[in-house]
């Protein structure tokens, strides 16, 4: 089962956050050890069925993990990681690691650093959004998908960095 078939949604790369979350309260209500005896339920079973549901509530809160699962267990792209990304874009990766490493000691480096990251953050979602507004996932094209893996993959780089800054950044 999909997390889009237990919140029962229609798959989609941005669902909308309050059909989720009110679904999410009525699954949570449904399978609450509790009231999961009153609905049929065994008790082993509401607590699979709770952390299942707490777990795909997680992933629909989150876009770019949303993305992941799309990409790996809906789509079934299961060698994601071992992706290559154009030789341009790592190459533009190693340089911003070290103007951040460069510039990581000095405090006062730390805004424009997270400043330069989301800029180039924008500009990368920006080559999806003719892709949100194709509503039902079994409307995107191979070539959607192709930009939609291309578009993770290349997040997590950005991820990564914001990470990085975020923790080795003085305060």
């Amino acid at each position: 089962m999909t997390i889009f078939e237990l919140f029962e949604i229609v798959p989609m790369l941005s669902p909308e956050k309050e059909a989720v979350r009110k679904q999410f309260l009525n699954l949570t209500r449904r399978y609450h050890p509790d009231k999961a005896s009153q609905n049929g339920i065994d008790d082993f079973q509401a607590i699979q069925m709770t952390a299942e549901v707490n777990k795909a509530y997680t992933l629909l809160q989150d876009e770019y993990k949303l993305l992941g699962y799309i990409l790996k267990d809906y789509k079934g792209y299961q060698s994601l990681e071992s992706e290559k990304l154009d030789g341009e874009f790592l190459m533009e990766m190693m340089d911003l690691n070290e103007e951040i490493d460069s510039k990581l000691e000095d405090s006062k480096q730390h805004p424009s650093l997270i400043e330069l990251v989301n800029y180039r953050i924008n500009l990368l979602n920006d080559s999806i959004l003719h892709i949100n507004n194709k509503i039902h996932l079994k409307d995107l094209s191979d070539s959607d998908w192709q930009i939609l893996k291309e578009f993770y993959l290349k997040m997590k780089y950005y991820l990564r960095i914001m990470e990085k800054i975020n923790t080795f950044a003085p305060l």
